[in-house]
């Protein structure tokens, strides 16, 4: 390893891979004409690709506030990216949903990711990209 490597902070390191997978992901959307995804709303367009949620579940899901959620679901709705659908449970409240085009997004979001995953391992091995997440998901 080099001196550079240990002495450069982890969370310097995460940030510039989190940047590097970003740069994947509006690379490819854009090459589909979807450059006006924002940066946060391939997040949002992921967890969506489960299922629609209403805004309280989604912002749990994302670990957001509700209203910090709001501005940047209002801008999916209005780029085309998700619609809003009466709660087939309860009449008074919406879930999001993702529209055709959220869902083509969402698909290149997912590809962005695998390249860059697959990136990784190459560099380090499957095993210690398998270590190196779940060390990262015990992480609260």
């Amino acid at each position: 390893m080099t001196e550079a490597a240990v002495e450069t902070p982890l969370v310097g390191l995460l940030q510039r891979a989190l940047r590097l997978y970003g740069r994947e992901i509006r690379k490819r959307l854009a090459a589909h004409g979807m450059s006006d995804l924002p940066r946060s709303g391939s997040w949002v367009l992921g967890t969506l690709a489960g299922g629609e949620l209403g805004p309280q579940e989604l912002a749990l899901k994302l670990g957001t506030s509700k209203q910090g959620l709001s501005r940047l679901s209002q801008t999916l709705v209005d780029r085309g990216y998700a619609s809003r659908i009466p709660d087939p449970r309860d009449g008074r409240r919406v879930l999001l949903q993702l529209t055709p085009r959220g869902g083509e997004a969402a698909a290149l979001v997912r590809l962005a990711v695998q390249s860059q995953d697959a990136r990784l391992s190459g560099l380090l091995g499957s095993p210690a990209v398998d270590r190196l997440r779940q060390a990262l998901t015990r992480m609260e």
